[in-house]
């Protein structure tokens, strides 16, 4: 029983051990390059570990981890040794994409805000024009036809639905900019976490 996990602790030894040699190399670095990189004792102490002959400490294997970017799945077991930097710019792309993707959403639920701003402006402009005609033709300071009074009066009540659908676009804009505002705001939180 104890020359099995004997052979076992041995057999490990040897493959974490070529697995760091492997990732080294993948690096292209030499023992003494990988050893300033991960904080390692020297050369000598990581050729060892590479052949097999002596076990990496866990402070060792940690170091390799954290400052090669490299998981400790894929140096234990060997089985995809895979920089963690792939992940990362990945995750750093994606962290672009939203962040352009929540600027431009913004941009244009601004814009379409103001353009409804200005709209809403312009039909008023122009139901006001039509009421002071209206007023005027009352008092007799301007003399229109009747048929300029009925199309005036039709032009009026067509504004003021036009006026009342703006309106509600308007408010719709606006619930839909603060619901923006409040995922954007879970967005940038998400976007800050390292």
């Amino acid at each position: 029983m104890q020359k099995k996990s004997l052979i076992k602790s041995e057999f490990i030894r040897i493959s974490l051990g070529r697995n760091i040699h492997k990732f080294r190399k993948q690096q292209g670095l030499t023992q003494k390059e990988f050893c300033e990189k991960n904080f390692l004792k020297t050369p000598a102490t990581l050729s060892s570990i590479e052949k097999g002959r002596s076990s990496p400490t866990i402070e060792t294997i940690f170091n390799i981890c954290k400052h090669s970017n490299v998981s400790a799945d894929s140096l234990l077991f060997g089985s995809k040794i895979e920089s963690l930097k792939d992940d990362t710019y990945k995750l750093e792309k994606l962290k672009r994409a939203v962040k352009n993707t929540t600027i431009r959403h913004m941009s244009l639920l601004t814009h379409e805000e103001m353009r409804l701003q200005e709209d809403i402006s312009k039909v008023m402009q122009k139901r006001d024009n039509l009421l002071e005609s209206l007023e005027a033709q009352k008092t007799g300071s301007l003399t229109l036809k009747p048929d300029q009074v009925e199309i005036m009066e039709h032009d009026l009540k067509f504004d003021r639905d036009r006026l009342e659908f703006l309106q509600r676009l308007l408010e719709t804009a606006k619930n839909e900019t603060k619901a923006y505002e409040k995922d954007e705001k879970i967005l940038r939180e998400f976007l800050t976490v390292k």
